[in-house]
């Protein structure tokens, strides 16, 4: 199953890169409830030699962070996203479609990242978090439309609708 995602996701993550020239990143989340995590399951990075350093395989916290967010608030894990504090962020991301946010996991780090969906007959399902991370200082409000566009284009593809 992730050699067919990443057939699919990684021309996308490089098509970001290339646009945009900051890092890519394909989330998805691990375990459940109180042990969940995300997995950093795809990757291309940034050009530049400033930019966010995990690697594709790593895992990471589902507490802050834009990829984290978006897992949660579009995310089958009731338990996860009720133990989550801040429920009108999670309402506000589903409403937008998206997470941007600067210092969310880092406070050197800002992202944007929008949810990828599959549909099985009738049933939509999260696949997983299109992610885009950047130096704070780099970040703008331009990054976030490459992203959207980017993960409606992948739910296409995985038969979802964005």
């Amino acid at each position: 199953a992730s050699y067919s995602l990443e057939r699919v996701v990684m021309p996308e993550l490089r098509r970001l890169v290339q646009d945009t020239g900051e890092t890519a990143a394909f989330h998805v989340q691990w375990r459940a409830g109180a042990n969940a995590q995300r997995m950093s399951l795809l990757r291309v990075d940034s050009p530049q030699p400033i930019r966010d350093h995990y690697k594709a395989g790593d895992m990471l916290p589902m507490v802050g962070g834009v990829g984290a967010r978006v897992l949660i608030a579009f995310g089958p894990d009731k338990a996860l996203a009720l133990a989550q504090k801040d429920q009108k962020l999670l309402a506000h991301i589903r409403k937008k479609g998206y997470h941007a946010a600067i210092g969310d996991r880092d406070p050197d780090v800002a992202g944007v990242s929008a949810p990828v969906f599959k549909t099985d007959g009738t049933a939509r399902s999260l696949v997983g978090s299109l992610i885009l991370t950047m130096p704070s200082t780099r970040y703008t409000e331009a990054h976030i439309q490459p992203v959207v566009q980017a993960a409606a284009r992948l739910s296409a593809l995985m038969g979802g609708a964005a």
